[in-house]
This record gives C-alpha cells, structure tokens and sequence, in this order.
C-alpha cells in the first residue's frame, strides 16, 4: 500500500493513481486538487481524514475545481472503486469549469456535504455510489451545476437532505436512486432548480419526501415512490411547480398529506399516482392551500 499526503495537479498534466491512500493532514483544504485544464484516474483509492474549509467553504477529502485563470479549460476527475470519506467539509467537491465521472464510490460520514457540485459549467456523473450518512446534505447541486446520478444511494443525512438542489439553471437526472431516511427531506429544489427522478424511492424522511419550492423550481418524477415520511410526502409551494407521472405512489403521510400545493402561483400536475392515508386534517388523499392541482 502507497501512503500520500497530498495531491495537487495543475497545467493540463494527466495522472493515474491505483490502490492508494491519501490521508489528510495539517491545514491544506483539499486532499486532491485538480486545476489548470487537468486530467486525474483514480482506481481502488482511498481518500481520508483532514482538510478543513477556506473562507468561500470549500475543502474536505477531495476537491476537484479548476482555477480562477484558466476559465477556459476543463479539469476533469475519474474515480472507480474508491472511498472518499470524513472530510471536514465534504468527500467530493466539483467547482469551476470541472467535471467528475465516479463509477462504484462511497462518500460517507463526511461532516458537511458528501458531494458538492456548484457554479456553472460543473457537472457530475455518477453510477452506482453510495453517498449516505453525512452532516447535511448528502448531494449538493448548486449554482448552474448539473447532475447525473443512476443506481445511487443517498441515504440518511443526519441533519440535512438526501438531495438538495440550489439556483437557476442547476438541473439533475436521477434513475433508479435511493433517497431514503434522510434529516430534513429526501430531496428539496429550490430556487429555480430543476430535477427529473426516474424509478427513484423517496420513502420514508423525518420531513417531506419531496420539496419543490420558488419561482422556476420544477421537479418530473415518474414510477417514483414518495411515501411514509413524517410531514407531507410531497409539498410544492412559493411558485414551484411538479409532475408526477405514471406509476407514482405518495401513500401514508405519518403528520402530513400525499401531496400538498401552497401558494397561487404553484402547481401540481398529476396522472396515474396516488395519494392515499394521509394523516393532515383526517385528509387521507390530498389538499391545496391556494395552489393548483390538475388531474389528467
């Protein structure tokens, strides 16, 4: 086994990195750093420990970001197998121009966000991760980013949110992921976020499965189950606006409704779901507090 401290490549370089650890240590704020248009393959590595944030709240056990003077090129990070835990911010962070592809990686026990994809022109691409347990929000998708995330799990934040989108034009696709148990809600786009959820299962969060909320925030969802969690299994309010299409079940609020529309510029459009045993007001199928629902 290989033992390194740090790692920063700059400058167009591409390097390869198998079956190694990288421990963190002292006051650097990323443990992999990867700017200037380059390129870095991780198989089998493990990133652990250390970092701590900078004053624009970046830092933890990866960092991937291209900087401030080559806005023109593209830093790119490509993991398989690996494990990128107990950052002091977050495991995986991709900001600037910069992309990640992960393939079969871990990100848990972090102490802020697991990912964190922000700012236009990030994006991320992920199959078959975990990415649960962490502080607050276990996905972060902010600022412009984009996300695509298929056979992921991302499950049990302890304060925070499975999945949390942020901002105009930050979008998401999600198939066949596990967003499960988690703190606050299972997913919550705001802010003129928008997300698409494909056989995904929003079961089961001590607040509301699904939150869309502000002007432009819109969320697709189609052969999803958003159901059992504490207060409502879907709100929409504040000008959001879903769709649940065919084969979605939003059963058996524990406090809440199956669905819930506040405010007269949000809306709801359903077809082919169901909302049944909410426990809101005896209501066991759906309300609307001023909001739109259309039924097809």
């Amino acid at each position: 086994p290989v033992l390194i401290l740090q790692v920063s490549i700059c400058a167009s370089y591409g390097v390869w990195l198998k079956g190694v650890t990288i421990r963190g240590h002292g006051e650097q704020p990323f443990m992999v750093d990867v700017c200037g248009g380059s390129m870095v393959h991780m198989l089998d590595c493990t990133v652990e420990g250390g970092g701590r944030p900078n004053v624009d709240g970046m830092g933890g056990a990866v960092g991937v970001r291209s900087d401030s003077q080559s806005k023109s090129e593209l830093s790119v990070l490509e993991a398989e197998r690996c494990s990128m835990v107990s950052g002091s911010r977050c495991g995986l962070q991709v900001v600037g121009r910069a992309r990640a592809v992960l393939r079969h990686c871990r990100s848990c026990g972090c102490a802020g966000n697991g990912w964190m994809v922000e700012r236009e022109g990030s994006s991320l691409a992920a199959w078959e991760c975990e990415v649960s347990g962490n502080g607050e929000s276990n996905v972060f998708v902010g600022w412009g980013a984009s996300a695509a995330l298929q056979g992921c799990s991302m499950q049990g934040s302890k304060w925070g949110r499975g999945l949390r989108m942020y901002g105009s034009g930050s979008a998401a696709t999600l198939i066949s992921c596990k967003l499960t148990g988690n703190k606050e809600s299972n997913a919550n786009i705001v802010v003129g976020a928008s997300a698409t959820l494909f056989a995904c299962d929003l079961d089961g969060s001590e607040g509301n499965g699904l939150t869309v909320a502000g002007k432009g925030s819109f969320v697709t969802a189609s052969a999803t189950s958003i159901s059992g969690c504490q207060e409502s299994n879907v709100l929409v309010y504040a000008g959001g606006a879903a769709v649940l299409l065919g084969g979605c079940t939003c059963n058996n609020s524990k406090k809440g409704a199956g669905w819930r529309v506040h405010g007269s510029t949000s809306s709801l459009t359903v077809h082919a779901s169901s909302a049944k045993g909410g426990a809101q007001d005896g209501c066991g199928y759906s309300e609307a507090e001023g909001g739109r629902i259309l039924y097809l």
